[in-house]
């Protein structure tokens, strides 16, 4: 997990967010999607924040051209 700053509530508290994770396949949806949901939630809640909601995409790669279509289809 991330450190926190000396201030880890400061600007943040209380403003809210959303988790946006990807994977490339499918094989890696049981352990990369809840590694990187806890690494996001750890940093938020050291920092008070508030969770809105998890968008997770299972099978977008990052390096493929045309996956950031579908990413923004997915957010909307």
């Amino acid at each position: 997990m991330m450190d926190a700053p000396s201030n880890s509530t400061g600007t943040l508290a209380g403003k809210r967010y959303i988790n946006l994770v990807r994977c490339s396949t499918n094989e890696q949806t049981e352990t990369s999607i809840p590694a990187q949901l806890d690494l996001l939630n750890g940093f938020a809640a050291a920092r008070a924040m508030i969770h809105i909601e998890d968008v997770v995409l299972d099978g977008v790669s990052g390096s493929k051209p045309g996956s950031f279509c579908t990413v923004s289809a997915q957010i909307g």
